[in-house]
């Protein structure tokens, strides 16, 4: 059985709890606190449910009467473009602050649109942050509800959203930090002002774990990584600072899946995909790949 949790683990994360909080200053924070929705550059709701508003200064899917069960309720932001990688960010910082009382059947999602969709249950109330990449332009809070239970005095409240530019300051000067494609993998070059330890580190997808390829101590790095993925993202560390991110595509042919298994939300098989289901592929080298399909956002 795949559950809704091995899921979401491939996608992310670093989502953590706020206790302590202070805010680089940045020329732009987006921050919305939700006191309407539907007008200009404001949050929508994609969803059809009657009763989703923004309610008392926060997004609420039910707020005259209970939320009805076995429902997607969809809550998106407007597109921000690309002003984020345009205007230099290596990142995007991301706060949101909520309250809910859910039965255990139901789930808060939080999505990032980068070109797909990427996902994140969100677990417990709280005040919750997390790092995007600089290329994501929507967002949107789903609220998926079971089949079963009361819901009676059950209620999620979203009460604001804070999104910011990130930038990094290095201890010493980075130069001509760069990847170029090879037939067999990837090459990854690097100047520094001065000889220090650098640590090389490579993620499939720029958000999810990130695995350390090599540690030196040079002025001039130079390193060809052997890869099977198309996609690679390779960032550097530096006394403990993490550099900018850079993208490179390898010519590496992918495995080739064998096989493709269909399960509902909560991890049971299913025959043919309808509505909002799990896709888990499975290819020649043995690999599997999870992908959570939720309706309007494939």
């Amino acid at each position: 059985m795949v559950t809704l949790t091995q899921i979401i683990k491939s996608y992310i994360i670093t989502l953590q709890l706020v206790f302590c909080f202070g805010v680089v200053s940045a020329q732009y924070p987006i921050f919305d606190h939700f006191t309407s929705i539907g007008g200009p550059s404001e949050w929508v709701t994609v969803t059809s449910q009657p009763d989703m508003c923004a309610h008392v200064t926060y997004l609420c899917p039910n707020c005259t009467n209970n939320y009805l069960t076995g429902q997607y309720y969809s809550f998106e932001s407007p597109n921000y473009g690309t002003q984020f990688s345009d205007d230099g960010c290596d990142s995007m910082y991301v706060e949101f602050a909520l309250d809910m009382s859910i039965r255990n059947s139901d789930q808060l999602q939080f999505w990032w649109f980068t070109g797909t969709w990427n996902g994140l249950i969100v677990p417990s109330s709280g005040i919750w942050y997390l790092y995007v990449p600089n290329t994501t332009q929507f967002f949107s809070f789903d609220f998926l509800t079971g089949s079963n239970g009361n819901t009676m005095l059950r209620y999620v409240h979203i009460d604001y959203i804070f999104i910011d530019c990130e930038t990094t300051i290095l201890p010493i000067d980075l130069y001509n930090f760069k990847c170029n494609t090879l037939n067999n993998g990837v090459e990854l070059v690097a100047s520094v002002s001065d000889s220090t330890d650098i640590e090389l580190q490579w993620s499939k997808d720029s958000y999810s774990d990130w695995v350390i390829l090599n540690e030196s101590y040079t002025i001039d790095l130079k390193y060809h990584h052997k890869t099977s993925y198309t996609d690679n993202y390779y960032r550097l560390k530096v006394d403990h600072v993490i550099s900018n991110t850079v993208h490179c595509r390898s010519r590496t042919k992918p495995p080739k899946p064998k096989k493709i298994n269909y399960y509902n939300i909560i991890g049971q098989p299913i025959g043919q995909p309808i509505g909002n289901y799990i896709e888990s592929t499975i290819y020649e080298d043995g690999s599997v790949k999870n992908k959570l399909k939720i309706q309007n956002k494939n």
